[in-house]
């Protein structure tokens, strides 16, 4: 789960970078999802 979020941060890191503002977004949502999934594991 942590490589998926670390790759995903890159992705939405490049993204943020070319100014591709779409897939900037689309990254942001697959993280907040990843997030909650991390937050229920902990539990």
């Amino acid at each position: 789960m942590r490589l998926e979020i670390d790759y995903e941060l890159a992705v939405l890191h490049e993204a943020i970078q070319e100014g591709r503002a779409a897939d900037a977004e689309a990254s942001k949502e697959k993280l907040k999802v990843m997030r909650v999934e991390m937050l229920l594991l902990e539990l």
